[in-house]
């Protein structure tokens, strides 16, 4: 978590480190987001709350009008904590998994297009199509170049687009398979997740995102993976009824909650 944060701050109690505040900032417009971290026997109301009051401050030293904290549906202690320190639930997202012994991801017939891996020079054209076809969806906030370039960092090779076959320049739809094979996903297998699948909304109901998230999975399977994850907005209910279709399941369940960050109380 402290990897994924830009600011970080400990818990500290009789010399050890018990807990950690972690915010990492927004993308753009984005707002920041917090997470938290506990030892399980230090799980007290004092110490939930110390960590809240260390995001927002994290948060209100970056110059944020919000905060977006991220707590697991388990995690009862933070949830607790941020409703008493004035946040809101707004949505919940799932996590969901699928083990590759379900099979290839059979698919209808392929529309117009060629899936191929990005060629180098392509970023800004991805980048394009990523914040075009993400536009309107919650949460929605334009990805910088920087951002991009992080996320394609030793990741290169799982980013696949599929062009327009009349337009071999025009990136229409995307996938990116991460994996790792030295972190675990929640099965217990190699680390794999399918990221930023999206299609452009005029190419939208011809079966270009169940082409993508096969390819994708296959993409994974290829490189050792023996499950794939991947995060939805719960609100999403066209996205979750294509996973679900492909074979994945609820395993985790995260609650968002939010406040503004104009009160020092």
């Amino acid at each position: 978590m402290s990897d994924w944060a830009t600011t970080a701050r400990p818990l500290v109690a009789g010399g050890q480190v018990i807990g950690l505040a972690a915010v990492h900032a927004g993308r753009g417009d984005e707002l920041p987001e917090g997470r938290l971290a506990l030892l399980p026997d230090r799980r007290t109301r004092r110490a939930a709350r110390s960590l809240v009051d260390a995001a927002l401050r994290i948060a209100r030293g970056a110059g944020a009008e919000r905060l977006r904290l991220v707590v697991p549906r388990v995690a009862d202690w933070a949830a607790e904590a941020a409703r008493r320190a004035g946040f809101e639930p707004v949505r919940e997202t799932y996590v969901m998994l699928r083990p590759m012994s379900a099979g290839p991801l059979t698919s209808p017939a392929e529309p117009a297009v060629r899936v191929r891996p990005l060629r180098a020079g392509e970023e800004p054209a991805l980048l394009d199509a990523l914040n075009r076809a993400r536009t309107g969806t919650w949460g929605f906030g334009p990805i910088p170049p920087a951002a991009l370039a992080g996320d394609l960092l030793d990741q290169r090779d799982g980013m696949l687009v599929a062009a327009d076959a009349e337009d071999d320049a025009r990136i229409v739809a995307t996938v990116h398979a991460i994996f790792d094979p030295d972190a675990r996903n929640l099965d217990g297998g190699a680390y794999a997740w399918i990221s930023n699948l999206t299609t452009d909304s005029d190419w939208r109901g011809r079966g270009l995102g169940r082409l993508m998230l096969g390819q994708g999975i296959r993409s994974l399977q290829e490189r050792g993976a023996e499950s794939a994850m991947l995060g939805v907005d719960a609100g999403n209910t066209a996205a979750v009824g294509l996973y679900r279709s492909a074979g994945f399941g609820v395993v985790g369940m995260t609650d968002i909650w939010e406040r503004p960050l104009g009160s020092q109380e």
